[in-house]
């Protein structure tokens, strides 16, 4: 059985709750197609911890795709990542009470370590599914910027022709939980529509060229088959039949 490394984040600073950690619980064992299944993670908001633990998780299991999620109240979409930054500078004390102000996570590495996901395909497909999406290539310099930098720095080492794919998705709080951003006019996403979009992202690593076939991964009474159509063609995305997610193969 081949895994895929879903993490997200264990709430932080002032906020009561991580909608990244609501959806890693959801699909965390989760069989994303044949002979693949989600192992989800819930990291620590913490400089040192989060990279450890991730890159620890990766030598474990072996994955064969890596997805990270983070929270960002201040995004307006679900938003892809493609860069991390080699520098730790925030106001806000992460979950160990650490401030950073402008310190290197490695001293003598490079200066920027770029995703190794085809994320423009991703962003493609999501779009296609009617989501609005955005690529960035500046996560800031929070715990979110020093775990991508660490886990594309460490998948290059692993493999520098042919790196396992591994990609991160900032996002707004969802509709589970509203009350992270209760009157600030901040956006608020559909709970579903970030599932979507981490199931898609997964699924478009671990096959790109064939991410078009339909997938199918067994449901049961405790986990009901999720269900994915990927809609209707949307620029540069070629599809050749409906997808899904789930043991139902009508949709």
């Amino acid at each position: 059985m081949r895994s895929v490394l879903l993490t997200g984040f264990e709430p932080f600073g002032s906020y009561s709750d991580n909608p990244t950690k609501a959806v890693v619980q959801e699909l965390d064992g989760i069989h994303i197609a044949d002979g693949v299944t989600i192992v989800g993670a819930v990291l620590p908001c913490s400089y040192d911890r989060a990279p450890k633990i991730a890159i620890h998780l990766i030598k474990e299991i072996g994955p064969v795709a890596v997805l990270s999620l983070g929270y960002a109240s201040r995004k307006e979409a679900i938003t892809v990542e493609t860069k991390g930054r080699n520098r730790q500078d925030s106001y806000h004390l992460d979950c160990d009470r650490c401030l950073r102000d402008g310190q290197r996570i490695l001293v003598g590495g490079p200066e920027e370590v770029a995703t190794t996901a085809p994320n423009c395909l991703i962003s493609q497909y999501l779009r296609a599914e009617g989501l609005e999406v955005g690529i960035s290539d500046n996560a800031e310099a929070f715990v979110c910027n020093t775990l991508i930098y660490c886990i594309a720095l460490h998948l290059r080492e692993l493999s520098a022709d042919s790196p396992i794919p591994f990609t991160y998705i900032h996002t707004p709080t969802t509709d589970q939980f509203p009350h992270l951003v209760l009157g600030t006019g901040k956006t608020i996403i559909s709970h579903r529509n970030l599932v979507t979009s981490a199931m898609v992202a997964l699924r478009v690593m671990i096959d790109p060229d064939g991410c078009d076939g339909e997938i199918q991964s067994a449901g049961s009474a405790s986990t009901p088959a999720l269900h994915i159509p990927f809609g209707t063609p949307g620029p540069g995305v070629i599809r050749r039949s409906t997808r899904m997610i789930g043991s139902d193969p009508t949709g």
